[in-house]
């Protein structure tokens, strides 16, 4: 547990000292609340679902920029060369960053609710906004492993328009820019299928103190399929070198 814990505060200092980590933690998710929700959120129930858009979108920016394209830079630092000689093992780190995404991602949704409360008609009970907040940083585990799988197997240089492609098109098809069903025909019969639509669905439904199971079963799922495909990448630069 003390490797755990020391190696969940380098990871989380790490993106600290990052640059690129103040943009999907903080300013992506401040405007997408200060942009939908003062036009949009005149009403309770619709400035609260704007701040659960908001926020699916911040966790959404927080997996796969800070950790996708993260991972991807990382990996041919003097640090991660060095990390690998260490006493460290493989599921000691993947914890770690699972430990460290959850603190990052905790950060972003106390942005996005204060600023939502703050600046638009937002209301949550008490045991609703713990729900959902809970929701939101379970529900995120795929999501943050799928960035894992494409830090490892992606380069430095192409993981980052990869990433950007992927956030894009994930932020339409799930419903966080706008209802699923008014989405061009092909991309509203495939959104249903998607990890980000049913991490929207489990959080959405966590407001409304809903929890149902399919969508956490598609989730557990996605996390099992994007897990091999991580670790598959892992081994490989293990084969072929760190970069």
């Amino acid at each position: 547990m003390r490797l755990l814990a020391a190696h969940s505060k380098v990871e989380v200092l790490g993106h600290l000292r990052e640059p690129l980590f103040v943009v999907p933690v903080l300013i992506f998710p401040l405007l997408f609340v200060l942009s939908y929700g003062i036009s949009l959120g005149t009403s309770a129930p619709a400035a609260n679902d704007v701040l659960l858009n908001a926020a699916c979108f911040g966790a959404l920016g927080v997996a796969l920029l800070v950790f996708g394209a993260g991972t991807a830079t990382e990996r041919g630092t003097p640090w991660e060369r060095t990390l690998r000689t260490l006493a460290v093992t493989v599921r000691t780190r993947v914890l770690a960053k699972l430990v460290s995404a959850s603190l990052v991602l905790l950060a972003s949704l106390v942005v996005v609710t204060t600023v939502g409360f703050l600046a638009t008609a937002a209301a949550f009970t008490p045991a609703s906004l713990a729900a959902w907040v809970a929701a939101a940083l379970v529900g995120a585990v795929p999501l943050v492993v799928l960035g894992l799988a494409i830090g490892y197997w992606s380069g430095p240089r192409a993981a980052v328009p990869a990433v950007l492609v992927l956030f894009s098109a994930l932020t339409f098809t799930s419903g966080m820019a706008g209802p699923v069903d008014e989405l061009p025909g092909a991309m509203s019969t495939l959104a249903p299928y998607l990890p980000a639509t049913s991490y929207v669905d489990v959080v959405k439904a966590a407001a409304q103190l809903s929890f149902p199971l399919l969508p956490w079963v598609t989730l557990a799922g996605f996390t099992a399929l994007f897990g091999a495909v991580a670790a598959a990448g892992y081994r490989r630069t293990e084969h072929h070198g760190f970069g």
